[in-house]
This record gives C-alpha cells, structure tokens and sequence, in this order.
C-alpha cells in the first residue's frame, strides 16, 4: 500500500498535456465522434467529459492517449473536462458546430483589415465565427504540438488578424447553416506545396520523389555551407545594410530614458500601413507596464510575434536577445523572449524594441493576441499604442553590392522544405474533428504546373490518409488574374496552373472557387477576399451541406469540331451570358498549325460556339488562357467560367521539375 506522502508525490507529478487546439473558445465539430487527445503519466487513466458525454482510456507505454466522444449536435457552450489521476484540465466556453482548416500561402493569410470590405465587417463581425492561427514554423519530423495564440471570437478587436479568406468563407457557412463555424487558420506567404504534403507519400511518386531526395542529398553539405553563409553574410551586411548595427548611444534601450514626446504606434502592425508610404530603416519601439508585486522575482516570457526584418528586444535596459538576418524565416520568427525573474520589479517595467527593415513593409506586425507578456498561467496582454522614434530612414544599398549578397544554403527550418511545414503545422492538429479544408496556394508553383498536376492531388490524399476520416471536403481557390494582359495570344504558366488545379477536381470530394475575374493587374493579393470566401462558401454549402445553391461557374465538358466551327459544353452552365456583351478577347482558336488567332463566340443556350474566319478548319480551342485574361462569360448565378484548355499540345512548364 502506498502511503500518504508517496501518494500525495505521485499525483503532483501527473503528467496531462494537450495540443494547443484544445483551448478555451474552440470548436469542436458535430454530427460526428469528437477525438479528444494528448499525453498523460503511462499507463493512467484518463477521463474525459464534454457535455453528458463521458469517456475513458488508458495513456500508452509512451504516455498518449486518445479518446472519441459519441457525436454531439451543433450546442453550446460547453466545459471540455479532461483528468488523469491529479492533474486536470479545464477548457470554457467550447462550442459544436462546423471546423474547417484553412491553409495555403499569402493570399490565404492575407489579413481581413488589409481587405476591401474590411470597414464594414468589423462594424458587425459575425460573433459565431471563431479562428484558431497556427504560428509559423518549418520542421524536420512530425511535431505534437505547435504555438499559437488561441481560439478567438470574431470582433471588432480581433477580426483585423483573421484571415480574410477564411472569415469570408466561415461567415458565408454560418449565415447558411446557423451554427458556429471554427476556422484552424495554418499559412504562410511563399509556400509551394510540397512543404505542406508528407515526405513519405512525395516519396512514394515517381514524379515527386526527387523534392524529397535533392533536400536530402543537399543536407550532406549544410553544415559546412551554413557556417560559410554566416561569415559571409555578417561581412556583408554592414556594407549594405549600416543601420543594421545599433547606436545605444542614444539610450533609447534604458529603463530611465524619457519618451513622453514620442509618437504613439499601435502594435502589432506594419508601419508601412500606418503611414500608407514606404519606408526602410530603424524604428524603436516602447511600452511601460506596471506589474502587480507578485509578478516581481519570477521568470515570464515576453511574445511579440513576427517581427519584420530584425529586431533587439530590451527589458528593463536589459538585453533579452535577439534575431538576426542569419536565423532562418527572419521576418516571420515569433519572438519569445525569457525574463529573468530578477528583472522584473512592483510597478513601472520599460520594454524597449529596436526593428530594422531592409525592404517592403516593417514592424512588429503578428496577432493582437501573439504580443504578450507570460508568466506561468498569467497573461498582461500588451497590444495597443505603443511609443515609437524612427532611429533612421536606411540609404537603399547599391544593385552593385546586392549582387554580391551570399546566396543562404537551402536547409532545415526553411518554408520551403519538403513536408517541412506539415510536420510543424498541420501534423500536430491531427486527428481533431474537422468538416473539411479550403486551400488557397498555387503562386509558388506556377513554374512547375505539370509536376503540380501530381504534387496537388497527392498532397489532398496525403492529409485524408493522415486524419482517418475519409474523402473530407478539399476545397480550393483556382488563381486569380495577375500581371499584364497581351494584346496577342501567348502561353502562359499560370494558366497552366489554374488547368493543373482544373485536374485535381478529379480527385473524390474537392471543389474549386473561380477568381479569374477578381484579382488586380499589379498586386499578386488582390485585396477581394470576401468575394473568395463566398465562393468557396458557395460550393461547400451545395456539395457538403447539400443546400440549393449553385456550386460553381461555368466548367469546360467537352468541345465538338462542327465544320469551321467549336461547340463548347459546360457544366453549371444554368443563365449561360457575357458580362461585357461577349465581344472581348477571351477566346483563341488554332488549327492543325498551332498558330492561335482571337476567335468570336456566341452563347447558345447551355453552350458557345466558337470560331474565326482565320481558321477554317480548328482543331482547339482555348478560354481565358493568360495570366491576366479576360473573363466575360458567367452563369445565371454571376459565378465566373474556369479558364479552359482544349487541347494537350506541351506548355511552357512540361519540363520543370
């Protein structure tokens, strides 16, 4: 028998963990087994409670466990209750209802305040929408866990962070169905897709294996490169980059420097869109808080989010650390800083923050909820007005040195890393309850739309195969117009992107929102994301929830050569009409020459005919088939035609790798 004081010792060294997309405010989804799990003390018992549903297992020779609740309906809130022998955790406000994970590169994390209907959803955010986002980071092996600031209700505090997609998208499925919608929001801006796929099923394709093998093979050489990359560039940056260097002279870092003539900044966000001009160079940030006593003597953690480019944080005139142009992903590193106890103190503490940008926008700049002060259990938010001084405006250095800028080695911590950011950023969600997932992503892969026709499909498989929940929904956004538009017919790797994501919808239970008609010449963001949502929203509601709404714009069948003439059949092709009379240059048409000339088209019920008196005899017919094309030819839902493609003759991407 044990006695008291053994007993006692053994329960306040429970181990109980759960991966942070358990926490207060989360959803949780229903009509369906809630998977509920984490690590615990080997062989405990674990109980788990959520409504008037109660569950049991025992943690594993390594300590996990997992637990599925029957299925609850769309309610709440509720209290998520998990224990295993002393130890408990208690999770509030917890909502069933409808989780979705949002994912891709920029456009997908493109935040709701840099949008065009920004002003009027924040004047009446939709309270039943709640978003989780996933703090970048690049990993090597499948992680349990990652960081993240929480789950949050849409606000007028809050919403500015969320992704803009991904509110359009939950805000269109709450309005239709009624119930809370959740959104797991894991990007990050750049990305191509094998970075999010696994290595495992990259390595088990033909067509995808060398992503996985060149990375590997080059890693024999990293530490040798890196070291040299280092040397180099520290040499480097003081010639191109002077301002990159501190001048503490200036005693903007003390605890007793006076800043009450500062400007005020809110924090976070990008100064370049504060001051709506550009700017590049060194920017001191302040903040005074006042600490109750017991803070004081005990070690906490300062968060600041990404901050971009470079940054040295200061605690009380003390240096907490730092990170530099040698860390991998610089500008997008959420910072954690440690205080040590002994540096705070009752009442006034001073954080100072030196940011340094070298280009494009700067500043501390991640989520309201990311800047923080952390001690234990206990959090001091720190978002608002801080003080600020522009140090310097930098000297942009010359072409002549920027060419003799070191070329960083490709390796571990990178975006870019083949099935780097699904270990870091998607594996440790699974299995939690999801209804499906939107993706918005394709940019970074353009030049290798062939190998994307391969590396898409596989990577949706890849996270089906990963959550054991079947053919989930995968839907995704086809890229929007972008860059010039030619007076003549070209080819274009774009649209052979948008024809590789055209493919995928082969693939069992994936859908796909048009946006050839939304984006802006000049701006790879094109800041309509409400319009991305709905549309994505439009397909969900109509092939998942099974609502009578029309799912998509028109989508190319099959073409019939009638004489000197192209009979076009679509599918959602309901109300077929030209947006702009049908007489733009948004058709091509070729013969056995290859030669594509503009071509007329005429709507004829569910169908257009296309031709040319140039080609009397056409064997092909392309739609939309630019980077920037015109886009003129919409259903009786106003939801655009997909670009299009006829024929199979090799583009410009078929060779890439």
């Amino acid at each position: 028998m044990l006695t008291p004081l053994v007993a006692l010792a053994m329960q306040t060294t429970q181990v109980l963990s759960l991966p942070s997309i358990f926490a207060d405010r989360m959803v949780l989804q229903r009509d369906a087994p809630i998977p509920v799990f984490g690590k615990a003390s080997p062989g405990s018992e674990v109980v788990v409670e959520l409504a008037d549903r109660v569950a049991r297992v025992k943690a594993g020779p390594e300590g996990n466990w997992l637990v599925k609740l029957k299925a609850l309906p769309a309610s709440g809130p509720h209290r998520l209750q998990v224990r295993a022998g002393g130890a408990t955790k208690l999770f509030q406000n917890v909502m069933v209802g409808e989780v979705w994970v949002a994912s891709g590169q920029s456009n997908m994390e493109w935040p709701a305040q840099l949008t065009t209907t920004f002003d009027k959803d924040v004047a009446n955010p939709n309270t039943a929408v709640r978003m989780i986002t996933v703090e970048k980071v690049s990993a090597e092996a499948p992680r349990d866990d990652f960081a993240t600031s929480g789950w949050q209700i849409a606000s007028p505090t809050t919403l500015g962070a969320f992704s803009g997609v991904g509110y359009g998208f939950a805000d269109t499925l709450q309005k239709a169905l009624g119930v809370t919608v959740g959104i797991v929001h894991t990007s990050w801006g750049g990305t191509p897709a094998e970075s999010w796929a696994t290595r495992e099923g990259m390595l088990a394709n033909e067509t995808t294996r060398h992503l996985v093998t060149r990375y590997l093979e080059g890693l024999k050489d990293y530490p040798a490169a890196l070291a040299k990359y280092e040397r180099d560039f520290l040499a480097w940056v003081p010639q191109a980059y002077p301002l990159a260097a501190e001048n503490l002279a200036l005693g903007y870092h003390r605890a007793t420097f006076r800043d009450e003539d500062w400007g005020s900044f809110p924090v976070p966000e990008q100064w370049e869109t504060v001051w709506n001009k550009p700017f590049d160079g060194a920017v001191w940030f302040r903040k005074t808080i006042d600490l109750p006593a017991d803070w004081a003597g005990k070690d906490a953690v300062l968060h600041l989010g990404p901050v971009d480019d470079t940054d040295h944080t200061y605690f009380n005139g003390e240096s907490l650390g730092a990170v530099g142009f040698t860390t991998p992903n610089w500008w997008a590193t959420h910072r954690a800083y440690p205080i040590p106890g002994r540096w705070l103190k009752p009442g006034r503490n001073v954080i100072a923050v030196r940011v340094f940008d070298s280009g494009g926008a700067g500043g501390i700049y991640g989520q309201p909820e990311q800047i923080r002060l952390q001690q234990g259990e206990r959090t001091i938010p720190l978002a608002g007005d801080w003080r600020f001084k522009i140090e310097a405006e930098m000297v942009p250095p010359t072409p002549e040195l920027m060419q003799k800028q070191p070329e960083r080695p490709f390796g571990p911590g990178e975006a870019w890393v083949p099935g780097g950011l699904w270990n870091a950023m998607i594996a440790p969600m699974v299995p939690y309850g999801i209804r499906g997932a939107i993706w918005y992503q394709g940019e970074s892969n353009a030049g290798r739309a062939y190998q994307y026709r391969t590396l898409f499909p596989l990577m949706i498989q890849d996270w089906r195969k990963a959550w054991k929940q079947g053919d989930f929904p995968f839907l995704f956004v086809q890229l929007a117009n972008f860059t010039d538009r030619f007076a003549t017919p070209v080819e274009s790797d774009w649209a052979e992107l948008r024809e590789a994501q055209t493919m995928t919808l082969k693939l069992k239970n994936t859908g796909m929102a048009v946006t050839v008609d939304i984006g802006e010449a000049a701006d790879i963001h094109p800041r309509n994301k409400r319009d991305v949502g709905y549309r994505l929203g439009q397909w969900a509601l109509a092939k998942t929830y099974k609502r009578p709404v029309v799912a998509s714009g028109p989508l190319y069948k099959k073409a019939t050569v009638e004489g000197g003439r192209v009979r076009i059949a679509f599918d959602y092709a309901d109300g077929l009409k030209w947006t702009d009379g049908g007489v733009s240059n948004a058709f091509q048409i070729a013969g056995e020459d290859k030669k594509w000339v503009w071509a007329k088209a005429e709507i004829r019920g569910r169908e257009v005919v296309v031709w040319s008196d140039a080609v009397p005899k056409p064997v092909a017919v392309r739609y939309g088939w630019q980077n920037n094309p015109v886009s003129n030819l919409v259903n009786g839902a106003e939801l655009p035609a997909s670009p299009f493609r006829t024929d199979d003759w090799p583009g410009l991407t078929v060779n890439n790798r």
